[in-house]
């Protein structure tokens, strides 16, 4: 990894069986440690446009709830 201090993070994503880890420091996770064991990094504004994508609807009333409260 290129920064060894990020090694427990990997271990925990490997440890739940996560697929996506979300990092604003994409460079420490990218490259063939992370594509081997089925990793992908994403940015945290990428993870919430995917997440948006899913469901317009849903997002929307949670953002609201968010505000609202």
């Amino acid at each position: 990894m290129p920064d060894v201090k990020d090694r427990h993070l990997l271990l925990a994503a490997i440890k739940t069986n996560a697929n996506v880890i979300i990092t604003n420091i994409l460079k420490d996770f990218s490259g063939d440690y992370s594509a081997n064991i089925g990793l992908v990094a994403k940015s945290a504004d990428d993870f919430i446009a995917d997440i948006i994508d899913l469901n317009h609807v849903k997002a929307l009333e949670a953002f609201r709830k968010f505000v609202l409260n």
